[in-house]
């Protein structure tokens, strides 16, 4: 899971680059799956497959990037590395695939420069825990998150992506999400956390989202969207900074309905953001769209809260 989101957080920030959200792409983990219909799903024309093999401290994994009109591959490749070489891995897979773009679409960006050599493997991995918690949205499963984002905060002290985790989850441990911590006591911690990611990490878009969702507790809500606007440009394919801001435009219900519009596009699979749009579309009576899209959300997960 690790590696498939630190590829996607990589290749994502790319802004001439549509790359659908990590929840929509895992919601085909681990399924007999058709590369075709995969990508009219998620309104791709490329798909990006592979899997990961672990025999002690090493690690081979396997790449292809496909074209799905044509079912033809634009490019494959296997690493076998040692564990201590995994970011450098997943650098060189991103790497690939934008070559592969490059030449087969005419694609033309470069890759941002990466310094994950001083990253600590172990805090890592107790933040992906965290990240897999976190996404089932209640409290018992946010309250296990923190507790991995706090240990990997122990780990290494200085590691922004554990501390924007932990502000994460603190605001969704209020009492207005999925906890019982009085608000204001949350709002405190969150913003205390997202202070410590932004220091050795000031372009961390999911950082710039936490700060914005809590500007608005006091009542001004117009403050949030400078950090939203923030977040977009830092990652233009953040599917939930689009929702967020959507949230914002009370007066402007057609920009409001853009921004969940563009949501849907990059996270198609997201429960969340097909709720919010489909929740608007019946305020402006558009209820055969709305119907539509209720249905898709069952097809997704007919047992959510939200559907």
């Amino acid at each position: 899971d690790g590696i498939s989101e630190e590829i996607l957080n990589v290749l994502a920030k790319l802004p001439s680059l549509k790359v659908t959200s990590r929840s929509s792409a895992f919601f085909f983990k681990d399924k007999d799956i058709n590369i075709s219909e995969v990508a009219k799903t998620l309104g791709v024309k490329n798909v990006l497959e592979g899997s990961v093999r672990k025999a002690g401290n090493r690690i081979r994994i396997t790449a292809q990037l496909i074209e799905a009109e044509s079912d033809t591959h634009l490019w494959s490749e296997t690493y076998d590395r040692e564990l201590t070489d995994i970011f450098v891995i997943q650098d060189e897979i991103a790497a690939a695939i934008v070559t592969a773009l490059k030449s087969h679409l005419g694609f033309n960006a470069e890759l941002a420069a990466r310094d994950m050599s001083k990253v600590n493997l172990e805090a890592h991995n107790e933040y992906l825990q965290g990240r897999f918690y976190i996404e089932n949205r209640n409290q018992a499963d946010v309250e296990k998150a923190l507790m991995h984002f706090e240990k990997a905060i122990q780990i290494d002290a200085n590691y922004a992506l554990a501390w924007m985790g932990k502000g994460w989850a603190n605001h969704y441990l209020n009492e207005t999400n999925y906890g019982d911590v009085p608000l204001e006591t949350a709002s405190a911690k969150v913003k205390a956390a997202i202070e410590k990611a932004l220091q050795p990490a000031p372009h961390l878009a999911d950082a710039h989202v936490v700060l914005g969702v809590i500007e608005g507790n006091g009542g001004h809500v117009d403050n949030r969207i400078p950090h939203f606007k923030k977040a977009i440009e830092l990652n233009p394919n953040y599917a939930d900074a689009y929702v967020w801001y959507g949230l914002t435009l009370f007066n402007q219900p057609q920009l409001r309905l853009a921004k969940f519009r563009q949501a849907i596009q990059l996270n198609p699979m997201s429960i969340v953001a097909n709720s919010n749009y489909a929740h608007d579309l019946i305020l402006y009576g558009q209820i055969d769209e709305a119907r539509a899209v209720q249905k898709r959300m069952l097809s997704i997960n007919a047992t959510h809260h939200f559907t």
